[in-house]
């Protein structure tokens, strides 16, 4: 993992730096109104991607807004579920897959 940031890695963040910014977003704090709708509508031929976050679509409708990584030692997703305007993030020290529980969050709320 690099020392400095870079496109690999190295950043360093929390839950609530990610609610952060999902709240900047979402309220037009950093990008218009106009510009948060063309970054969750679809942008990929499958409509699985918007600009940067992926769409969890099911039966015509998007469920949740999300985005995922990690590197070796790191994992992390975190998620806006539009029907219930909640934000959840996961962040592990391992590089175990937090996918899973991104599911069962679906299961549960979405």
């Amino acid at each position: 993992m690099p020392i400095v940031g870079g496109s690999d890695g190295g950043l360093f963040t929390c839950a609530a730096d990610l609610i952060t910014l999902w709240r900047a977003v979402l309220s037009e704090k950093i990008i218009s109104k106009e510009m948060c709708e063309k970054f969750f509508a679809p942008h990929s031929d499958d409509g699985d991607m918007g600009l940067g976050v992926y769409r969890w679509e099911e039966d015509g409708k998007v469920n949740l807004y999300y985005t995922v990584g990690g590197d070796f030692g790191v994992d992390f997703f975190s998620a806006y579920l539009p029907q219930n305007e909640m934000i959840v993030s996961a962040l592990g020290n391992t590089e175990v897959n937090t996918f899973p529980l991104l599911k069962e969050i679906v299961k549960a709320f979405a």
